[in-house]
């Protein structure tokens, strides 16, 4: 349920520079899910250059657009790179980004 929306935000316009990244929880995970702390499914984190901006726990739709929107336009005007959060990026594979 909350996939169609994830692939609905990835592809506005205005939401160009946000990278939105899936991660299967599964055994080949556990030490990614324990450094980030996931212990709910679905669990929505929020990075901006590796640091964690929040977290959504839980499927609450209307709350999960509102805060990307909103921290979208925050860190859309200040310099945008792609996360750098190693741990993050070394274990996520190209099938995790949905952009």
């Amino acid at each position: 349920m909350i996939c169609s929306n994830v692939f609905d935000l990835s592809s506005d316009q205005n939401l160009t520079h946000i990278h939105f990244y899936r991660i299967d929880i599964d055994e080949n995970n556990i030490e990614l899910t324990q450094r980030l702390n996931i212990t709910t499914i679905p669990t929505i984190q929020w990075y901006f250059h590796g640091n964690k901006l929040d977290e959504l726990i839980g499927v609450d739709l209307e709350q999960f657009i509102n805060k990307t929107q909103h921290l979208a336009k925050i860190y859309k005007r200040k310099t945008i790179k792609k996360p750098s959060n190693d741990l993050l990026l070394s274990t996520i594979d190209e099938n995790n980004i949905l952009e």
